[in-house]
């Protein structure tokens, strides 16, 4: 038993002493309605929607072009897009307007960042550093193919953080570059107050690293504390089990 407690306090100690911010790639939505839909209630999120139900970007985004807006999150800090912003024309994608959420939020022409490294190459789209109360789950989504030909489609995109562990990078596929909108995620855990992360693109097949909408969602996951907590409080239950088992013996 004093064996099995040493080890549960050091095993829960160095949990909770131990900070580790984490990058991961979370997953796609391609070709689905949510993709131009991020807003839409009704449409499913594949479980992306963490924040607020059926809705991507309940923490914050930024939408870029002329019909775009931002609303970014409190823990957000030092937020900037490249510079290079195109507004989108007749034949870029409608996506739900962001300032709206429900069964049928109105729709606005997209746009995208509009930096042009050359085919394969990598450049900033997006940086930012949290700030105040970060939340112990951040999730990063990014909005790409909604552009007019699947030329102009960014080749990939990837997240880094500075000291951070993991700098996915996921690669798109010619595939599904068909105009209508898809959503990479990726997630941060264990951010702090100050952490500086980037968002690279990488050129398509025409050189553009086009991002048409990066949105923000959080949630908490257990702290390390609370879980040392729990394993002591089993440890106790087992203990007092076992004592009164002696006792009726």
């Amino acid at each position: 038993m004093i064996r099995i407690l040493a080890a549960t306090i050091v095993l829960f100690t160095g949990m909770a002493t131990a900070h580790a911010t984490v990058i991961a790639y979370a997953g796609s939505l391609t070709n689905s309605a949510a993709g131009p839909g991020w807003r839409n209630t009704t449409i499913g999120k594949g479980g992306f929607d963490i924040t607020t139900a059926g809705v991507i970007g309940g923490a914050g985004y930024d939408v870029l072009g002329g019909s775009g807006s931002v609303s970014l999150p409190s823990w957000i800090t030092g937020f900037s897009a490249n510079g290079s912003v195109y507004p989108g024309n007749g034949s870029y994608s409608l996506i739900n307007n962001p300032a709206m959420t429900g069964a049928s939020p109105s729709m606005i022409r997209s746009g995208t960042v509009n930096p042009f490294p050359g085919t394969g190459s990598g450049t900033t789209d997006f940086s930012f550093t949290l700030t105040g109360i970060v939340p112990s789950l951040i999730q990063i989504g990014l909005m790409t193919d909604n552009t007019d030909a699947s030329g102009w489609t960014a080749g990939g995109v990837q997240l880094s953080g500075v000291g951070a562990s993991g700098t996915p990078k996921v690669t798109f596929s010619g595939a599904t570059d068909n105009n209508v909108p898809d959503w990479t995620f990726f997630t941060i855990t264990g951010g702090f107050s100050g952490e500086a992360f980037t968002v690279t693109g990488f050129g398509g097949p025409n050189g553009c690293a086009c991002i048409g909408v990066i949105a923000f969602d959080s949630a908490a996951i257990p702290e390390p504390s609370g879980m040392l907590a729990l394993g002591l409080g089993a440890l106790g239950v087992g203990a007092a089990r076992r004592r009164r088992a002696n006792r009726a013996a």
